[in-house]
């Protein structure tokens, strides 16, 4: 959590355990709730796009995996806000 700028959740409840969770480590990021109900399969083409047009609305690019070849479990999302 120290290292992100962005920390998005899918649903309102993951965000609440975000909070119970890191309480202050939280201040000074940019928090939000994507409001994508949990009724995909992991990394299931559709999900991965609705992420990814969610993050760009908030002005977040590169939220696509990078590593094609890797198991999908251990795929990174490089996440980086961009410049106002």
């Amino acid at each position: 959590m120290l290292w992100a700028d962005v920390i998005a959740v899918m649903e309102e409840r993951q965000f609440e355990r975000l909070k119970q969770r890191f309480g202050m480590s939280l201040k000074g990021k940019k928090l939000t709730c994507l409001d994508i109900s949990d009724s995909y399969e992991f990394m299931e083409p559709v999900l991965v796009a609705l992420i990814g047009q969610r993050l760009h609305r908030l002005g977040v690019r590169n939220a696509i995996p990078q590593n094609e070849k890797a198991p999908a479990r251990a795929r990174a999302f490089p996440i980086h806000a961009t410049e106002p």
